[in-house]
C-alpha cells in the first residue's frame, strides 16, 4: 500500500474534507471492476468475522497484495472465487477496516447491504477520507450503490427487511428499512447497553422480534424488545423493581428468549421469555442465596437447540457440567455427570448440530467429539480423539469466527493439532461418522476462518516463506459429504438343513447390530437370485440339483450404511428313487467265489461301485462285484456295500446281508 501525508495537520483536514466532499458526490455512481480478477494465490489479510453468505456466495473483504483490500466472493470453490468489486482500482484500500472501523453486512432475503466506510478512489485512501454509510451491493452490475452516507453503524440484529443498528458514538438504537432506505431512531428507552466482549449474545431476534438489554429512563438496566417500530419497542418486564437485573448473554430459541437476569434475589440465574411480561420468568436457582449461576468462562456458554437450551453451571456437588432446560422451571437438569464427583467436564466448543448439541472434551492425546439429545442416555462419545490431537481454545470473553467450529452440510467441522499436523475433520451425530478432510503440514499457524458456503468449507491456512516475512494466507476449499455410519455387527449368514431336492434349507442370519436391524434375504443359485426366494427358509427344487445354493441377507437400519452377507455355498443333489439292498449269492466255503446282486436302481443310468467287508470292515481290493472267499474269511461275517452315484445326484450306499465263512 501507498500512504502519503501532508505536512501539518491544517492542510491534511483541508485535503480530507475536499476529496472526502467529491467522493461523497460520486458514491452513488461507485463503477464496478474493470476486469474479474482470479483466485489468489494469497491473502495478506482476510476478514472472515465480517464475511456472509448470500445467494450461493460468501462475500468478504480481503487484500489478494495487488488489489488491497477489496470485496471478494467464493462458491466454495478455487473457480469460483473471485475478487467480486475492485471499489477502489489499484492496489490501495477500499475499505476502512484497518484504520477507522470494520466493515459489517445486512442480508435480505432478496438484497445484500455492507454497513462501511469506503473509498472510491487512490486519493481518497491516501487522505484517509473514507466514507462512512449504507451500500447496497448491486450484485448483477457488480458495484456499490450508496443509500446513506455520514454515518457509520454496528449492526446489532436482523429483523428480516429490517437491520437493528447502532449508530457511531450513538446511545440509542436505530432501524435501517430496506424498503425505503432510510434509519429511524428508536425511543422510549435512556441507553441500549452494549456488550462489546460479547457481540453476538448483545441482540437476539426470536419470531421477528429483537430483544435487548436497556436502560430506561430511572438508569435502570432491564430486557426490552423491538419489531422495528416505535410502538412495537417497549420494555419485556421489570424483572427488579427500583434496580438493574442486568440481562446479559441473550439466546435465541425457535420460540422462546433464554438470558440470565438477577431479579435481587436468587442472584444472576437463567431467565426465559416468550415476548410478554408473564411469560418471563427464572428458571433456575443454582447458587447459594443472591450468589447466582456460575456459568462456564469460555463461550458460547449457552446454546440452543430449537427451543431446549443447553449450559454449563457449576455445583458444589457435581463441579462444572452440562445442564438443559426446555423453558420451564420442571425441565431443569443436569444432562450426564460426565466428569463424576465434584470435578469439572471440561467441556468446550459448545455447538448446534442439527438436532444435537456438539462439544468437545479433553480425551487421552486427544479431544473427544461427544453429541447430545438433552439425555442421560442419548449424551454420548462420537469420536475418541486419543492420538488424532487437540481442537483449538480460544480464550475466556472472545469469540470469533475464525476460532470457532464451523457446521457444514450438516456436519461438524473443525481444526486439530496432531504434532506439526494441522488437520480439518468432520464429524457426524453417530459414532462411525468422522472423517479427516484434509491434512496441512509446516504452516505458521493453524487453518482458520471455517466458512460453509452451501455444502463446501471455505478456509485459509497461513504460511511464511521464512521467519519475520509476512504471512501469507492460503485459500483452501473442500465438498463436505456426510458420512453414514457402518452397522458395527454384520455376521455372515450359515445355511442348515439337507442340502436334497425336495427339503427345506434355512438361512441363521445371527445378531445384527445396533439393534433393531431389518434383515431381508435373497436366495441365489450358482451365484444370481432365484426369482421369489425371498424368505429366511428355502425349499430345494429340482433345478436345485448339482448347484451351489447360497443365500444373501441384507440388514438396513435408517442413517446406517446398508450392509450384505453372503453364506458359503452348500450344494443341491436329487435324490435316487430306486436304492435297492444287494444280495450275495454263492456258497460261504473258503476256495468259493461269491457274487453281490446290486438289483435296479433308478434313475437309470447309476454308476454301481462295490465293496466287500469282512466283520464290517473293509477288505483291501476286494472292489468288484465278485469275491473268492480266502482262509482269512473263514469263521467271519461278509457282506457286500453298493454305492449308486449319479451326476446332479446324492450318492446312497446300501450293504446286504452277512453271510458266516465255514
Amino acid at each position: 500500500m501507498i500512504f502519503a501525508y501532508s505536512h501539518t495537520a491544517r492542510s491534511r483536514r483541508l485535503a480530507a474534507l475536499i476529496i472526502a466532499a467529491l467522493v461523497v458526490a460520486l458514491l452513488p455512481m461507485l463503477a464496478p471492476a474493470q476486469a474479474r480478477a482470479a483466485a489468489p494465490g494469497y491473502f495478506t489479510a482476510i476478514a472472515s468475522a465480517q464475511s456472509v453468505e448470500f445467494g450461493g456466495h460468501r462475500y468478504f473483504f480481503a487484500d489478494d497484495d495487488r488489489h488491497g483490500y477489496e470485496l471478494w466472493r467464493t462458491n466454495g470453490t478455487a473457480a469460483g472465487t473471485e475478487l467480486f468489486i475492485d471499489i477502489n482500482p489499484g492496489d490501495a484500500d477500499s475499505d476502512a477496516i484497518r484504520d477507522i472501523t470494520a466493515h459489517q453486512f445486512f442480508a435480505t432475503p432478496t438484497a445484500l447491504y455492507l454497513f462501511a466506510a469506503v473509498c472510491a478512489t487512490e486519493a481518497c485512501s491516501i487522505a484517509r477520507a473514507y466514507v462512512k454509510g449504507i451500500y447496497r451491493v448491486d450484485v448483477g452490475a457488480r458495484k456499490l450503490v450508496a443509500v446513506s452516507t455520514g454515518t457509520s453503524y454496528d449492526v446489532i440484529a436482523n429483523l428480516g427487511t429490517k437491520a437493528l443498528v447502532l449508530p457511531f458514538l450513538a446511545d440509542r438504537l436505530s432501524v435501517f428499512d430496506a424498503a425505503t432506505g432510510k434509519v429511524t431512531e428508536l425511543t422510549g428507552y435512556r441507553k441500549f447497553i452494549w456488550d462489546s466482549t460479547h457481540p453476538d449474545t448483545a441482540a437476539t431476534v426470536v419470531k421477528g422480534v429483537a430483544y435487548f438489554p436497556a436502560e430506561d429512563p430511572n438508569f435502570d438496566q432491564e430486557l426490552w424488545r423491538t419489531d422495528g417500530t416505535q410502538a412495537g419497542t417497549y420494555r419485556v418486564k421489570n424483572i427488579r423493581a427500583s434496580s438493574s437485573s442486568y440481562p446479559r448473554g441473550l439466546v435465541a430459541g425457535t420460540q422462546r428468549l433464554y438470558f440470565t437476569a438477577d431479579d435481587g434475589f436468587a442472584g444472576a440465574e437463567i431467565w426465559t421469555t416468550d415476548g410478554t411480561e408473564k411469560g418471563t420468568v427464572r428458571l433456575t436457582d443454582h447458587g447459594t442465596g443472591t450468589a447466582g449461576v456460575q456459568l462456564s468462562a469460555h463461550p458460547p456458554s449457552m446454546v440452543t437447540v430449537g427451543d431446549r437450551l443447553y449450559y454449563q453451571a457449576f455445583t458444589t456437588a457435581s463441579g462444572l457440567e452440562l445442564w438443559t432446560t426446555t423453558g420451564t422451571p420442571a425441565s431443569v437438569k443436569m444432562v450426564r455427570d460426565l466428569e463424576p464427583g465434584s470435578k469439572s467436564a471440561q467441556i468446550k466448543h459448545m455447538i448446534r448440530v442439527g438436532d444435537r448439541l456438539g462439544f468437545f472434551r479433553p480425551g487421552v492425546r486427544g479431544d473427544d467429539v461427544w453429541m447430545s439429545d438433552g439425555t442421560s442416555a442419548g449424551t454420548v462419545r462420537v469420536l475418541a480423539g486419543a492420538g488424532l490431537g487437540g481442537t483449538p481454545s480460544q480464550p475466556p470473553y472472545y469469540r470469533s469466527i475464525g476460532t470457532e467450529p464451523a457446521v457444514v452440510n450438516g456436519q461438524l467441522v473443525y481444526a486439530r493439532l496432531q504434532g506439526l499436523n494441522h488437520d480439518i475433520w468432520q464429524s457426524g451425530t453417530k459414532a462411525g461418522t468422522s472423517t479427516r478432510i484434509a491434512r496441512h503440514t509446516g504452516l505458521s499457524g493453524r487453518p482458520t476462518q471455517l466458512l460453509p458456503v452451501g455444502s463446501r468449507l471455505f478456509y485459509t491456512v497461513p504460511t511464511q516463506e521464512r521467519t519475520f516475512a509476512p504471512t501469507h494466507y492460503l485459500p483452501r476449499f473442500a465438498s463436505i459429504t456426510p458420512v453414514v455410519p457402518k452397522l458395527t455387527t454384520t455376521p455372515k449368514p450359515k445355511i442348515t438343513g439337507t442340502a436334497l431336492v425336495g427339503r427345506t434349507l434355512k438361512a441363521a442370519a445371527g445378531t445384527w447390530k445396533p439393534a433393531p436391524v431389518a434383515l431381508s434375504y435373497q436366495w441365489k443359485r450358482a451365484g444370481k437370485p432365484i426369482s421369489g426366494a425371498t424368505k429366511s427358509t428355502y425349499k430345494l427344487v429340482k433345478a436345485d440339483a448339482g448347484k451351489k445354493i447360497t443365500v444373501t441377507v441384507t440388514g438396513r437400519k435408517s442413517g446406517f450404511v446398508t450392509a450384505s452377507k453372503t453364506s458359503s455355498a452348500v450344494t443341491a443333489r436329487a435324490v435316487l428313487t430306486k436304492t435297492p439292498k444287494p444280495k450275495i449269492t454263492g456258497t460261504a466255503t473258503v476256495g468259493t467265489k461269491l457274487k453281490a446282486v446290486a438289483g435296479t436302481w433308478a434313475p437309470a443310468k447309476v454308476t454301481l461301485k462295490y465293496q466287500w467287508l469282512r466283520s464290517g470292515k473293509a477288505i483291501s481290493g476286494a472292489t468288484k462285484s465278485t469275491y473268492t472267499l480266502k482262509a482269512a474269511d473263514r469263521g467271519k461275517k461278509i457282506s457286500v456295500k453298493v454305492t449308486g452315484s449319479k451326476s446332479t445326484y446324492k450318492s446312497v450306499s446300501k450293504t446286504s446281508a452277512a453271510k458266516t465263512v465255514r
